[in-house]
């Protein structure tokens, strides 16, 4: 699985590629 550049401390989104969110998670 890839690396993303940026820290995801914030809430983690899923989205495909059409731009639509399919899963939202709020820590």
């Amino acid at each position: 699985m890839a690396e993303l550049k940026q820290p995801v401390q914030y809430d983690f989104e899923i989205t495909d590629p059409s731009g639509n969110l399919l899963f939202s998670q709020s820590r």
